[in-house]
């Protein structure tokens, strides 16, 4: 392995096979009509200069790796060049990132080199690693070592997102992990009696989810909020979280499980309410979406590990 590009790979803990494996797994979540041999993957790695990827392998190179082609080593026209800046995009959710522009080599001239680490793909499978793995902690040793490992994890999510440089796909996932551990946050709040805290996480979580526009996200802390609100003796924010979450999990086109959960939630305020009819209504049609549930093909973790288990 000579150039930046077989450095970044092994670094990555790819062989070459993997690699074009990961590269055509990344060309299709971005929506990008792009693939790489290993023959041409060895030509980039080995050849010097290596042949220039067209626009589109470019795209997938740098979302997995986090760097702009000239640093896998590759000659790039002025055009074609990106540069890590703190730009600002009303349509985006992202800090630092990459921004192709014409004049991109009189842009770098003037503005500093990123002084953080960059964050590739690589970087955020580990990080969902370890964000996945809470679940299991807080249902086998509890809230409380949950939690810990939760702030770690917070403090690797928060220093990327101010001191990295990333492209945009890559900080929307930082800020979709961030919203998350929240939401595990708000949680913990409740499973420990510290609603105040559980409270504030789940408001945090909110704000997160929003910036990135994820309409199941906000319904995985609005179930969470709701149990915070019961036990806080806000049964009007609580039943307003139910609805928020019935418009949201419509608009996302939520399968049963996802609703499951939110029939659960309504059960739950009516109990507290003393609408004994309104619970009924509210467990009947939990039981329809349970039915149906084993129909269900993309269903998100909070739902399937967190939803029914914390039905309280």
């Amino acid at each position: 392995m000579t150039g930046g590009l077989a450095r970044l790979r092994h670094a990555a803990g790819h062989t070459q096979e993997s690699f074009v494996e990961a590269f055509r797994e990344e060309a299709v979540r971005l929506g990008i009509a792009a693939a790489v041999s290993v023959r041409q993957l060895r030509r980039w790695e080995r050849e010097t200069p290596p042949p220039l990827p067209h626009p589109g392998q470019q795209a997938v190179l740098e979302a997995l790796f986090g760097v702009p082609l000239p640093e896998m080593g590759f000659e790039v026209p002025a055009h074609r060049v990106t540069v890590a800046a703190p730009i600002s995009d009303a349509g985006e959710v992202k800090r630092r990132t990459f921004v192709a522009d014409a004049g991109a080599l009189a842009v770098a001239a003037l503005i500093p080199a990123a002084p953080g680490p960059r964050i590739g793909t690589a970087d955020l499978g580990r990080l969902r690693a370890r964000l996945d793995g809470l679940y299991e902690t807080d249902h086998t040793a509890g809230s409380v070592p949950a939690g810990v490992q939760a702030g770690r994890i917070e403090q690797q999510i928060t220093r990327a997102l101010g001191s990295a440089s990333y492209t945009p796909r890559v900080g929307r996932e930082l800020h979709t992990m961030l919203a998350e551990l929240h939401g595990h946050r708000a949680w913990y709040g409740y499973d420990g009696g510290r609603i105040a805290e559980g409270r504030a996480a789940c408001m945090e979580a909110l704000a997160a989810a929003q910036l990135v526009d994820d309409p199941l996200l906000q319904v995985s802390v609005l179930e969470t909020l709701v149990l915070l609100a019961i036990k806080a003796g806000r049964s009007w924010e609580a039943a307003s979280a139910v609805e928020m979450a019935h418009r949201l999990a419509g608009r996302a086109g939520a399968g049963p499980t996802v609703h499951l959960v939110i029939a659960l939630r309504d059960a739950n305020v009516a109990t507290h309410t003393g609408d004994l009819a309104g619970a009924r209504r509210a467990l009947t049609r939990a039981v329809g979406y349970q039915g149906r549930a084993d129909c269900d093909a993309d269903v998100p973790n909070w739902a399937s590990d967190g939803g029914p288990v914390r039905a309280r």
